[in-house]
């Protein structure tokens, strides 16, 4: 499953249309959304020991 990220939020979102549903009909998909590689997407949620994720106005990344 593929993800976007909102600055707004500093959340995560499904890519996908079905996915994203309930958040629309919630109202509460943000308009700022972006991709994120699912690469960066695990590696934020698993980081290698010793890193953290940081979610700035850079958006989401490893520091560490």
């Amino acid at each position: 499953m593929s993800y976007l990220y909102s600055m707004k939020t500093k959340g995560f979102y499904p890519a996908g249309e079905e996915e994203q549903q309930p958040y629309i009909e919630a109202a509460t998909l943000p308009d700022d959304r972006q991709a994120i590689s699912d690469e960066d997407y695990a590696a934020f949620f698993n980081p290698p020991d010793g890193c953290y994720g940081v979610f700035d106005e850079a958006g989401p990344y490893l520091d560490g």
